[in-house]
């Protein structure tokens, strides 16, 4: 909230994208698209952080549209999917849920787990590590990749964090 009323009042308009009608960012924000995820029913949930990131990605593609770049066909096949089909889409993860399970019986058994990623993909792995953290008390943490690479700038944090994940993995064999 202090960094919304820091930035209205250096002039910028706010755009909030917010699940809950009515919230204090919302009541704050110049302007409010609403994503209507419904309410947070357990501690792990991720749609309401899933449809920001649709509305995000629907948002920039709009965006992109009204500066005409980068061109059509560049974007379209990635970042358009069929968004009617959505709402079915979590019904055909049942389908995986042998590999899911695989998985989960590999690492259920260790004592911390870490998320990698990078842009886009690193937001996302914080959101996991986040949810592991609520519903399993395990201990987690998510790296940007590029902090994983050596370079003399950040040899101490990326040394650090290759002997966490030398750690992890080790664990996991």
């Amino acid at each position: 909230m202090a960094a919304m009323r820091e930035a209205k009042a250096l002039g910028a308009r706010v755009l909030s994208i917010v699940n809950v009608v009515g919230s204090a960012i919302a009541r704050e924000a110049d302007d409010v698209i609403y994503t209507w995820a419904g309410p947070e029913i357990a501690v792990a949930t991720t749609k309401a952080y899933s449809t920001q990131l649709a509305v995000v990605s629907q948002l920039a593609i709009y965006m992109a549209d009204q500066h005409a770049a980068p061109s059509r066909p560049q974007y379209t096949p990635r970042s358009s999917p069929s968004w009617s089909a959505c709402p079915t889409k979590p019904h055909g993860y049942s389908r995986e849920q042998s590999e899911i399970q695989h998985f989960a019986s590999r690492f259920f058994n260790h004592n911390s787990i870490f998320f990698i990623g990078r842009n886009l993909d690193y937001a996302t792995g914080m959101e996991g590590s986040l949810k592991l953290k609520e519903i399993s008390y395990i201990h987690s943490e998510a790296y940007a990749s590029g902090e994983l690479e050596a370079r003399d700038d950040l040899a101490d944090r990326a040394g650090h964090a290759r002997h966490r994940a030398r750690h992890l993995c080790a664990a996991v064999r």
